[in-house]
């Protein structure tokens, strides 16, 4: 934005920018391409946030636009309303013929920004899952009894990057057997119930980024209030699958797959016995970038896009323990499903802890493959002893 917009009125600054000259910043926002990064880093990468952070910051109007991003009241859904309306505005004013156009795309353009921003705005992580523990959680459970106030967000934002085969276990989207989830980015806001009472609730936001070899497909986005630490989670995903008839492209069945496997992983995170490791290669190289000279900061920076900070989370390897059939019948082998339960403990078992049943390969010695031996996981000193939590 050329710097004699800087110090314009947002009604001066709606007149002289146009919606054709943000069109190659739009472009950028219209992220299409994903390869094998996670969407964020890629979004990163296109220099849409960047843009659209300068735009923001150009005037005293979009500076308060721009921070209510960072305030723990702010939601997704209310930052797409934002620049929904801001682009409108641009829209109406545009001359060129071509507003129907430009409205058709503005919802897509919001949910890209808005998501972002707050992600970014949040110092958001990206959590990534080792294939171990992906396979230990799409072969468990979660108690339906489970409340709400016991799952716990460890960053105010954060991108949960899903491997091969949860990726592939979870719901097809848009009726695609082909689309797949890259991810989910994972908010909690404090929205005000009411003025009068000074209720304060938490607003659980899951937007779902899809893709279909490898190039962006869409959003799923699910949005609603925490009425109370003691809200199960069966009762947080009926009332959304009530609020969201509406969407065609998915049900109350598909609503709870997606959402207990983004539960079980938080909930693996609070165990004591969790393992995750901080992986700072992004940093890393920018830190390095400023040390060496021109010809290796250019050979650098050629591969400092490919490159990202994240948590690894799970063990590295399977424990080979299984077990018989004990029946005297031939069996396959199969997985014996594991579940996170509150179990009762404590003086005439009136506390409840959650715990982690892991899930058992039955039969193990019937497959034709050799099972996957214990590895010691060592993190050395880049583990995280105490994630901060947000607890829901």
């Amino acid at each position: 934005m050329p710097p004699s917009l800087a110090n314009m009125s947002h009604d001066e600054l709606r007149r002289r920018l146009t919606i054709t000259q943000l069109t190659p910043l739009i472009q950028k926002t219209m992220i299409r391409e994903l390869g094998d990064l996670p969407y964020p880093v890629e979004f990163r990468n296109s220099a849409a946030l960047e843009g659209w952070q300068r735009i923001l910051n150009s005037n005293e109007s979009g500076k308060a636009l721009l921070q209510r991003w960072s305030k723990p009241e702010f939601t997704c859904e209310a930052g797409m309303l934002a620049v929904e309306n801001f682009l409108f505005s641009l829209i109406s004013l545009d001359r060129s013929g071509d507003a129907e156009r430009w409205r058709s795309i503005v919802n897509g353009i919001a949910i890209h920004i808005s998501s972002n921003l707050l992600y970014a705005r949040r110092q958001g992580t990206l959590i990534e899952t080792t294939a171990a523990l992906e396979t230990l959680l799409t072969h468990a459970d979660v108690d339906q009894a489970f409340p709400m106030g016991m799952l716990a967000l460890p960053f105010a934002a954060q991108y949960l990057r899903f491997g091969d085969q949860a990726a592939h276990s979870l719901p097809c989207f848009f009726e695609d057997a082909e689309a797949v989830a890259d991810g989910v980015f994972c908010f909690v806001s404090n929205t005000q119930e009411s003025l009068d009472t000074q209720i304060s609730a938490k607003q659980l936001q899951l937007i779902f980024v899809i893709k279909r070899h490898n190039r962006h497909h869409g959003f799923l986005r699910l949005e609603h209030p925490i009425e109370s630490p003691q809200m199960l989670l069966s009762d947080w995903v009926r009332q959304l699958a009530d609020k969201e008839k509406s969407i065609k492209i998915v049900d109350q069945k598909q609503i709870t797959d997606l959402v207990n496997y983004v539960a079980k992983v938080f909930l693996y995170l609070g165990l004591k016995e969790a393992r995750h490791i901080q992986i700072n290669d992004y940093s890393d190289a920018q830190q390095r970038m400023q040390g060496i000279g021109p010809k290796k900061q250019a050979k650098l920076g050629r591969k400092i896009t490919s490159l990202y900070d994240r948590i690894m989370v799970g063990p590295q390897g399977l424990i080979a323990t299984h077990q018989y059939d004990v029946s005297g019948h031939a069996v396959a082998p199969h997985w014996r499903r594991g579940h996170f339960r509150m179990q009762t403990h404590g003086v005439g078992s009136k506390e409840r802890k959650l715990i982690f049943v892991a899930p058992v390969l039955v039969r193990a010695d019937r497959l034709k493959d050799e099972q996957p031996s214990p590895k010691a996981y060592r993190a050395g000193q880049q583990t995280i002893k105490n994630l901060p939590g947000t607890p829901l």
